[in-house]
């Protein structure tokens, strides 16, 4: 199901995006600290929006053609 440009993307957790790249979590949390992937500080939580990493792995080499729902570009 493709989504519309009304319908928002759900952003991801830190450890969905770690599970998303195989690397751990504190991996995620590095990039983030270093300004490689944007990210969103909700209260205590942070969260990362599917095409800031589709945004990082254009940057930093592919995952392209991994099948991984969230980042195929629609």
């Amino acid at each position: 199901m493709r989504r519309t440009n009304n319908t928002p993307e759900r952003l991801l957790t830190v450890a969905e995006v770690a599970e998303l790249l195989a690397v751990s979590p504190r991996q995620v949390r590095r990039w983030i600290s270093s300004e490689d992937l944007a990210a969103y500080k909700l209260g205590n939580r942070v969260r990362i929006a599917p095409a800031e990493v589709r945004r990082f792995l254009k940057a930093h080499g592919s995952m392209a053609g991994t099948g991984i729902p969230c980042l195929d570009e629609s």
